[in-house]
């Protein structure tokens, strides 16, 4: 799980956030799910931020399930924790 909020570190991961992969909803930004790594990009008061989730190894059953059900209560969290909350996303399927 990653947080990045310096301007430009967020442009090199909104390039992962605008490509491949199922859409994330969120009413402040935008982000992408494929699989192994989720994004979301928002604007908060202090400029762009980047959440990211990644999973490096597959579960048990070969499954990368965990960045899906992880990123919208990472979100949440770090949102809250930057002064940028409330926030809460949507990931595809749900």
């Amino acid at each position: 799980m990653t947080t990045v909020t310096d301007p430009a570190l967020t442009e090199i991961f909104s390039r992962d956030v605008l490509g491949a992969g199922l859409s994330v909803k969120g009413a402040k930004g935008y982000g992408r799910f494929d699989g192994a790594r989720a994004l979301y990009r928002a604007s908060c008061r202090t400029g762009p931020v980047v959440f990211m989730v990644e999973q490096l190894e597959p579960v048990a059953d070969g499954d990368f399930c965990l960045t899906r059900a992880l990123l919208p209560g990472c979100v949440a969290a770090e949102a809250e924790r930057i002064g940028c909350g409330p926030l809460k996303v949507t990931p595809p399927g749900a």
